[in-house]
């Protein structure tokens, strides 16, 4: 496990993404992500990590959630040949497939930001100019993925309001059922999750 107050950092490098922790008190890293944890990473995902959430509350306490690009997925690691989200338990320090990114004829491709409901029970995932929702409460190969809003003819639109693309961060409104895009030149926008309706704030 880690100890001390840290972020999450993602080092890009060309075509490869690796996530660390970074100690804000004392500036020392920890690999949370490489292609084998022989190269002192905690978990094992090969190529690909784009995102991460940590568990909130006793429900899922001690678990991060990584989600891996479907197209760099192939390079050992948990998750294999497939784009996926990788629950890591931070307190055995097991680690496993939560939910494969293929949805019917379509694919979650890239994730490149995630944020977790109040309750722990949803990801939400930015997918480019999609949305999806992922219900985990049902544990390990039991996780449900639905498309929630998306201004992409692929696999179609849903939801009015503006285009977006390029989601860096997201954040999720602690009382009514909104989460927040930080949508590049596009701005901040708002999602409704109930509706797929979204709005520009910024």
């Amino acid at each position: 496990g880690t100890t001390g107050p840290s972020i999450v950092v993602l080092d890009h490098v060309n075509a490869f993404s690796n996530l660390m922790f970074l100690n804000i008190d004392n500036g020392s890293r920890q690999a949370l992500t490489a292609s084998d944890v022989a190269d002192g990473a905690i978990i094992d995902v090969g190529t690909g990590p784009l995102s991460m959430v940590v568990s909130p509350g006793a429900n899922n306490s001690g678990k991060v959630f990584v989600a891996k690009q479907y197209s760099l997925a192939s390079s050992g690691g948990v998750g294999e040949g497939e784009g996926s989200l990788v629950e890591y338990n931070d307190t055995t320090g097991g680690q496993a497939i939560l939910s494969g990114f293929s949805v019917g004829s379509n694919f979650i491709v890239k994730p490149t930001a995630m944020v977790r409901s109040a309750d722990g029970n949803t990801i939400y995932m930015a997918d480019s100019s999609r949305i999806w929702a992922m219900n985990i409460s049902g544990g390990i190969g039991n996780a449900t993925v639905e498309l929630i809003s998306s201004s992409s003819v692929s696999p179609n639109t849903l939801g009015s309001g503006p285009t977006f693309g390029s989601v860096t961060a997201m954040a999720i409104d602690p009382v009514r059922p909104v989460i927040y895009l930080a949508a590049g030149i596009k701005g901040v926008i708002a999602v409704n999750t109930n509706t797929g309706e979204r709005t520009t704030l910024s």
